[in-house]
Protein backbone atom coordinates (compact mmCIF):
# COMPACT_ATOMS: atom_id res chain seq x y z
CA UNK A 1 0.00 0.00 0.00
CA UNK A 2 1.03 3.38 -0.47
CA UNK A 3 -0.34 6.90 -0.42
CA UNK A 4 -1.25 8.74 -4.13
CA UNK A 5 1.57 11.46 -4.28
CA UNK A 6 3.80 7.88 -3.54
CA UNK A 7 2.38 6.03 -5.93
CA UNK A 8 1.74 8.47 -8.65
CA UNK A 9 5.92 9.29 -8.45
CA UNK A 10 6.69 5.58 -8.83
CA UNK A 11 4.68 5.11 -12.09
CA UNK A 12 5.64 8.49 -13.37
CA UNK A 13 9.18 7.08 -13.15
CA UNK A 14 8.19 4.36 -14.73
CA UNK A 15 6.97 5.54 -17.75
CA UNK A 16 9.75 7.84 -17.66
CA UNK A 17 11.94 5.24 -18.33
CA UNK A 18 9.65 2.89 -20.85
CA UNK A 19 9.91 4.02 -24.50
CA UNK A 20 6.87 4.41 -26.72
CA UNK A 21 5.46 5.87 -23.32
CA UNK A 22 4.41 9.55 -23.20
CA UNK A 23 2.49 11.17 -20.12
CA UNK A 24 0.57 14.63 -21.36
CA UNK A 25 0.74 16.66 -17.88
CA UNK A 26 -1.38 19.89 -17.44
CA UNK A 27 -3.92 19.66 -20.19
CA UNK A 28 -7.39 18.73 -20.07
CA UNK A 29 -9.17 16.07 -22.15
CA UNK A 30 -11.92 17.68 -23.93
CA UNK A 31 -13.37 14.52 -25.41
CA UNK A 32 -12.43 11.33 -26.97
CA UNK A 33 -11.96 10.32 -30.60
CA UNK A 34 -13.07 7.11 -31.88
CA UNK A 35 -12.38 5.35 -35.08
CA UNK A 36 -14.77 1.88 -36.63
CA UNK A 37 -15.39 -1.21 -34.32
CA UNK A 38 -16.76 -4.43 -34.13
CA UNK A 39 -20.23 -5.04 -34.49
CA UNK A 40 -21.21 -1.24 -34.32
CA UNK A 41 -19.01 -0.36 -30.89
CA UNK A 42 -16.50 2.51 -31.69
CA UNK A 43 -12.96 1.77 -30.23
CA UNK A 44 -11.26 4.89 -28.76
CA UNK A 45 -7.76 5.74 -30.59
CA UNK A 46 -6.85 8.96 -29.03
CA UNK A 47 -8.12 11.91 -26.85
CA UNK A 48 -9.25 16.04 -27.99
CA UNK A 49 -7.31 18.23 -25.48
CA UNK A 50 -6.86 21.71 -24.57
CA UNK A 51 -3.71 21.32 -25.91
CA UNK A 52 -4.72 19.52 -29.76
CA UNK A 53 -5.67 15.83 -30.46
CA UNK A 54 -3.35 12.91 -29.09
CA UNK A 55 -3.36 9.67 -31.64
CA UNK A 56 -3.31 6.46 -28.85
CA UNK A 57 -2.91 2.82 -28.85
CA UNK A 58 -4.00 3.46 -25.09
CA UNK A 59 -5.74 5.74 -23.11
CA UNK A 60 -5.52 5.53 -19.53
CA UNK A 61 -8.05 7.31 -17.15
CA UNK A 62 -6.19 7.47 -13.88
CA UNK A 63 -8.86 10.33 -13.25
CA UNK A 64 -10.01 9.10 -9.81
CA UNK A 65 -13.52 9.07 -8.47
CA UNK A 66 -14.58 12.10 -10.62
CA UNK A 67 -13.62 11.14 -14.14
CA UNK A 68 -15.28 12.82 -17.01
CA UNK A 69 -14.87 9.55 -18.74
CA UNK A 70 -18.56 8.26 -18.53
CA UNK A 71 -19.77 11.57 -19.79
CA UNK A 72 -17.36 10.96 -22.36
CA UNK A 73 -17.42 7.78 -23.46
CA UNK A 74 -22.11 8.68 -23.42
CA UNK A 75 -20.62 11.56 -25.84
CA UNK A 76 -18.18 9.39 -28.37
Amino acid sequence: TARRPVLEAGAAQVAARTPGVRVHRGVQVSGLVTGPGRGGVPVVTGVRTTAGTIDADLVVDAGGRRTPVPGLVRDA
